[in-house]
C-alpha cells in the first residue's frame, strides 16, 4: 500500500512538472494537459500594455498643476474657518482625486480624454465648492455629456 502511494505521489510530481514546463514554454496542445493561451480582448482599448501614469505629459502637469493649486489656496482661505475632517472631505479629498485623475493613462478617443480631463479640472474648482461639492457630485453626467459634444465638435474640426 505504501509503494502504491509513493508511486502515484511520483507520478503527479510528475505530472505537475509537466504541466507547468508546457505552460511557461507557451503549450500548444489542446488535450486538456495543459491551459490555453491567453488572447487579448481586442475591445480593450489600452491592449496588453501596463498602464503606466504620464507624468511627463504637458496636459497632466497642467491640471495636476492647478489641482495643487486650487487646494492649495482653499486650504488658506478655509484653515482658520473649517475643521480638520471638513477640509479633509471638501478639499484635499477632490484635490488628490485630481490629481490622480491628470496622471491616468489617457483614453484612446478624444470623447474619453476629454471627459477625464473635464472630470480632473472639475475636481480643482470642486476644493472651492464647500458644501456645494456634492451638487457639484451630482452634475458629473451633465458634464460628460458635455464633454462629448465638445469631442464631437473638435473631432469635427479635424483637432486633437
Amino acid at each position: 500500500m505504501l509503494l502504491k502511494v509513493a508511486a502515484a505521489s511520483q507520478q503527479s510530481y510528475l505530472l505537475s512538472d509537466m504541466v507547468l514546463n508546457d505552460y511557461a514554454l507557451g503549450c500548444s496542445r489542446n488535450d486538456g494537459g495543459c491551459m490555453p493561451q491567453y488572447q487579448g480582448r481586442p475591445d480593450y482599448p489600452y491592449g496588453l500594455l501596463p498602464l503606466r501614469p504620464q507624468f511627463r505629459d504637458r496636459w497632466s502637469q497642467i491640471i495636476a498643476g492647478s489641482n495643487v493649486v486650487c487646494m492649495g489656496i482653499s486650504l488658506f482661505a478655509h484653515a482658520t474657518v473649517w475643521p480638520v475632517n471638513r477640509l479633509a472631505l471638501l478639499v484635499v479629498l477632490p484635490g488628490l482625486l485630481g490629481i490622480t485623475l491628470a496622471f491616468a493613462p489617457d483614453p484612446p478617443v478624444l470623447v474619453s480624454r476629454m471627459a477625464k480631463r473635464m472630470t480632473a479640472a472639475g475636481c480643482a474648482v470642486g476644493t472651492f465648492a464647500g458644501s456645494l461639492l456634492a451638487p457639484m457630485i451630482l452634475a458629473v453626467p451633465a458634464m460628460l455629456a458635455l464633454a462629448v459634444a465638445v469631442g464631437w465638435w473638435m473631432e469635427g474640426r479635424g483637432n486633437d
